[in-house]
């Protein structure tokens, strides 16, 4: 027995793949969109985006003692450089041993309430900034801190 194919069997099979192609179409759109597009970030005008020159230098783990007086506290800092320029990064190298001292010499003067809170990492950063400036001919962008530990 042969199958007839009548006006409604073809139109209900039209409408059918109409419906399909929409909807493979739809899902197609919602996966690029909000699966494979990157996400927009959100930057808040109030907060200043700071500049990254990308040359950095490690200058290590430094551990030494505090200035107080009434306990014995330590502090532990891994300190990092960023400069501005790549002759920069060989003076770093070349006079190491005096940064080194002289990173520990600031450390030494300070005491544990100088350096709680976010105001006493950024001013500890600033006088670093300025210590490590006075054996470098060139200018210290920023100093990053891997590590900070006061006990």
């Amino acid at each position: 027995m042969e199958k007839e194919y009548t006006l409604f069997n073809l139109s209900f099979l039209i409408i059918v793949g109409v419906i399909l192609i929409v909807l493979s179409a739809a899902i197609s759109f919602i996966i690029a969109t909000r699966v494979v597009a990157p996400k927009e970030v959100n930057v808040d005008n109030d907060k200043e985006i700071v500049e990254f020159t990308g040359k950095t230098v490690q200058l290590g783990a430094f551990t030494t003692d505090l200035r107080d007086t009434n306990r014995n506290r330590i502090i532990r800092v891994e300190i990092s450089v960023e400069v501005d320029d790549n002759k920069a990064i060989a003076q770093i190298e070349e006079r190491y041993i005096q940064l080194q001292d002289q990173i520990l010499s600031i450390l030494r003067s300070k005491t544990a309430d100088e350096l709680k809170g976010e105001e006493g990492k950024k001013a500890l950063s600033e006088e670093l900034k300025v210590g490590i400036e006075q054996f470098l001919s060139h200018k210290v962008v920023n100093i990053y801190f891997k590590e900070f530990i006061v006990q």
